[in-house]
């Protein structure tokens, strides 16, 4: 069968990683013919198979898998009878017959797991990460992200610009390389970390985020995928950002909605002496309930994902089950102050979803009501300068 043209090929000789041999002659017992391939696919003087370094969906319609081990699978599509070859991550490393997948796999194994080959890449400016991608590490405005469907990583430059793409490994090799000074020059000694909320975007805290720079705060609007997996699994993430976070002796929270009990979560995980404030905008403390009134509907279910679930209120409920945080916290919460609120489903005065006393945590160190919806409450000037203030002096 024809190969397809190549993108990009690992020309890389070096010692083989222990295994090779064993997965290359693995592949080969389902192979029709005599098995005498695997010793010389897996020969340093095998010519270069054709590599992709594309992200897929792993072939759940299309492809059938027809060998795999550690993660490595070789598929046939069940139309056109193609090979591929895809790694761990669902990238896909080779296409063609299947003795191109094979010299692919020994070619894959034979590269160091520090090598410095990198993937194809063409900067194109992107959303930021939206709905689907993670926040994984942040340094100056550069990070790297996560896909939450893919599991593949990609770096984006402070502009948003995509600057490689592949594994953590592969994008944290390239950062370094792209910004050989970043440890050299000055920061500020404070990072303000904005979590927004379901549904939501980094771009939610655009204004906010202007006015804390101007007041002298690095700031990082983290992304995560709020639809596609449970708070638990944002908390986890979280951690790894904070765990690979350097330059920062002091780091502050403001989290919209669902991000402030996700803040809760990882604090409650994972202990860091640099964390002094925490501040929350209409995050629902005791839950939500319209969450209550929405779970077993099936849009919700479908739009809202796992972490919709865990917004309800009540004695069983996520919120109920955190800890109370260990820095001071101050929480705001929208409402119309006059005993009634915005919504007519919502007991009490509310902001259109949030109770004022689910907003209002009981051991918060300061409390506050601004008239405003819940959408709204991180571009409202005087939830911004109230912030601003407790991040300085820890009362609003």
């Amino acid at each position: 069968m024809m190969r397809f043209l190549s993108m990009i090929s690992i020309g890389l000789q070096a010692r083989p990683r222990p295994g090779a041999a064993m997965l290359v002659a693995a592949i080969g017992g389902i192979a029709s013919g005599a098995p005498s391939w695997a010793a010389e696919a897996a020969s340093p003087t095998t010519s270069p198979a054709t590599v992709w370094r594309l992200p897929t969906l792993g072939g759940k319609v299309w492809w059938v898998d027809v060998w795999e081990q550690d993660g490595y699978r070789i598929q046939t599509h069940k139309v056109t009878g193609v090979r591929r070859l895809l790694d761990p991550a669902n990238v896909l490393i080779a296409m063609g017959d299947f003795e191109d997948c094979q010299t692919a796999l020994a070619r894959e194994l034979e590269t160091p797991p520090d090598s410095a080959a990198v993937n194809l890449n063409i900067e194109l400016p992107t959303l930021g990460g939206a709905q689907f991608w993670g926040d994984e590490f942040f340094s100056r405005g550069w990070k790297i992200q996560r896909n939450a469907i893919t599991t593949h990583y990609r770096l984006l430059d402070g502009d948003g610009t995509r600057r490689a793409w592949g594994t953590y490994e592969q994008c944290a090799r390239e950062w370094r390389r792209l910004t050989p000074n970043d440890g050299a020059t000055s920061r500020a000694a404070t990072l303000v970390i904005l979590l927004h909320g379901i549904l939501r975007s980094p771009d939610s805290f655009n204004k906010l985020a202007g006015r804390l720079r101007q007041a002298g705060y690095d700031v990082c609007a983290m992304a995560y995928p709020s639809t596609q997996a449970s708070i638990p699994t944002h908390a986890d993430q979280l951690n790894r950002l904070l765990e690979r976070l350097e330059g920062y002796d002091r780091i502050h929270f403001v989290c919209h909605s669902m991000g402030g009990l996700v803040v809760r979560k990882a604090l409650s995980q994972r202990a860091d002496p640099r964390v002094v404030r925490l501040v929350t905008l209409g995050t629902p403390h005791k839950g939500s309930i319209e969450a209550n009134l929405l779970r077993d509907w099936y849009p919700y279910k479908v739009i809202f994902g796992p972490s919709g679930q865990q917004l309800i209120e009540g004695s069983e409920a996520f919120a109920a089950s955190l800890p109370p945080p260990l820095c001071p916290m101050g929480c705001i919460a929208g409402g119309r102050q006059d005993g009634n609120g915005y919504s007519p489903i919502v007991p009490g005065d509310d902001d259109g979803t949030v109770s004022v006393a689910s907003a209002l945590y009981d051991g918060a160190t300061d409390r506050r009501i601004v008239e405003s919806l819940h959408s709204f409450l991180m571009n409202n000037d005087e939830v911004i300068e109230a912030t601003l203030r407790f991040l300085q002096s820890g009362r609003f």
